[in-house]
Parts: C-alpha cells; structure tokens; sequence
C-alpha cells in the first residue's frame, strides 16, 4: 500500500480481508488512530508513513469533481505535499499531481486556484 489515507478507523488491526496476511507499506501513508492498543509501526515504517495520526484532515464525503465521491483535504491537512514526488499522475478525480512541490497523500489532490486581482494605480 503507498500513497494512501486510511481514517476513522474501528477494527483494531490491520489484515487484509479475512486471512492473517499483514499490510506491506511502499510509503507515504498516513493511518488515523486506531481503536484499541495496536501498534501498526511493524507494517507501516516505510518512508513517509504516518500512524496514529489524530486528525488527518478530510472533509466530509462530497462531490469535489470526478466519477465518484471523495474526501477533500482541509487546508491544515497532515496528507497535503507529503506524498514525495513520484506517485500516480493523477488522482481519483483525474486531476494531475502533484499541484504544489509533491504530491498529496489520499485519493484527493488539493488544487491550486489563481486568483486575480485587480491592478489600482494611485
């Protein structure tokens, strides 16, 4: 798993399905705190991992664009350019990545708006 946001999390553990197959991070993924005693530290110690990570910083699910409904990132987000610089072209919307310096973690790349002031000559 790389370059993902899992929050609100409530199993305490973290196999894949039903087996006793652990998670294997490639990096840069953010873990929201988990119910119960868990150490995830085992599985997601690669680059860029974060656990136990109290408030990741989402919006409520929403229509921000795209095929699909997603989780915006807020504006004090710990997933925003901390995603490196090598990840998916673009994300879940189909909006390129990265927007700024690298790429957001999740499935939801913040976009950069230009904004256009006018020009007052005193």
């Amino acid at each position: 798993m790389a370059h993902s946001l899992i929050a609100g999390n409530v199993q305490d553990d973290v196999r894949a399905g039903n087996s006793q197959q652990r998670f294997i991070s490639l990096g840069y993924n953010i873990i929201g705190v988990v119910a119960g005693q868990v150490d995830l530290t085992q599985e997601f110690n690669a680059m860029g991992d974060q656990t136990g990570v109290s408030n990741p910083g989402l919006f409520p699910l929403a229509n921000n664009g795209g095929p699909t409904l997603t989780h915006a990132l807020t504006a004090d987000s710990p997933a925003l350019d901390a995603g490196g610089a090598l990840c998916a072209a673009t994300d879940q919307r189909g909006v390129a990545r990265p927007q700024r310096a690298a790429c957001d973690i999740g499935a939801v790349e913040m976009q950069l708006h230009a904004i256009y002031l006018p020009l007052i000559v005193r």
